[in-house]
């Protein structure tokens, strides 16, 4: 008596698939973070199915934004192609067949398109600009300047003054930058004075 026998099975799999079980951020979270990738927790191990392509849903606009999606073990981490928008709800669709488990069950939960909705949290902290070039030393006269903010950046009103000691002055417009990401590009309509600060 009082023998233990542990089986080298492993533990019998759910009927019907792997199924959803948590999800990050919470179904219906209020406050979001801006840059979080969306993480849904399964039952059992996931795989990623044929063809289809999970996404966001912007619900408020209507747009899309597209994910790149990746399994770890039990969980599908969704990153978007973009930083959210500040004070959204978004939708994560999860299309049939996206997912399924390691004999080919599709996911239970995470299909029929809709799966569930969060939105972001309202951002009250404005970007910082972290370098800045040209900055130091001497440029050339038709420099561009180049801002790297803290975060992604998108062009607003306004624009830069460049000012000399000679009393030239050079404006800048926002509304004409580059802006890829978290650096804004301006590059000035006619050469900066040479030999100024």
């Amino acid at each position: 008596g009082g023998e233990v026998w542990v089986s080298h099975a492993p533990p019998p799999r759910a009927a019907g698939g792997p199924t959803l079980l948590y999800t990050s951020p919470r179904m219906e979270d209020p406050a979001a973070p801006r840059d979080a990738a969306v993480r849904l927790l399964f039952s059992e191990s996931v795989q990623l199915g044929a063809g289809s392509v999970a996404r966001l849903l912007e619900e408020a606009s209507g747009r899309h934004i597209s994910t790149a999606a990746a399994t770890q073990q039990q969980s599908l981490i969704l990153t978007p192609s973009e930083r959210l928008a500040s004070d959204q709800w978004y939708i994560v669709q999860v299309p049939d067949g996206f997912l399924r488990d390691e004999l080919g069950a599709p996911a239970r939960g995470a299909t029929g398109g809709q799966v569930y909705r969060f939105k972001t949290s309202w951002d009250v902290v404005p970007p910082r600009v972290r370098t800045a070039y040209p900055s130091g030393g001497v440029a050339e006269p038709w420099s561009a300047v180049v801002l790297e903010f803290s975060e992604a950046v998108q062009a607003g009103a306004g624009a830069l003054l460049l000012e000399c000691p000679s009393g030239r002055s050079f404006a800048l417009h926002v509304h004409e930058a580059t802006i890829l990401g978290a650096r804004a590009l301006f590059q000035p309509r006619s050469w900066l004075s040479g030999g100024q600060t």
